[in-house]
């Protein structure tokens, strides 16, 4: 048993995938999975998952993929969709 701060204000832990977040050049985009109700959560804690995926997607500067550079490589591509807006990408300095 945890102590009282430990356990304070928790969510229950989400532990399938239910949709994956993304964003375009027309704003964000979701798309389910699995229904809200199959794996039981509430209409609020959805949303709450949605905004909190979409703060985590805010550093990733090339997040919309549009305009890469050309002539990339499969892994190039990725690590470009990956760099932050501090110049990194997987822990890595590639300013």
């Amino acid at each position: 048993m945890g102590s009282p701060q430990q356990n304070c204000g928790a969510l229950p832990r989400i532990t399938s995938t239910i949709g994956r977040v993304f964003e375009q050049e027309d704003g964000w985009h979701y798309d389910l999975l699995s229904s809200v109700a199959e794996i039981g959560i509430s209409h609020d804690r959805f949303v709450m998952e949605i905004n909190t995926a979409k703060e985590a997607l805010r550093p990733y500067v090339n997040r919309k993929g549009t305009n890469p550079p050309i002539g990339l490589s499969a892994a190039e591509f990725s690590l470009w969709l990956m760099m932050k807006e501090d110049g990194t990408a997987l822990g890595q300095n590639f300013e």
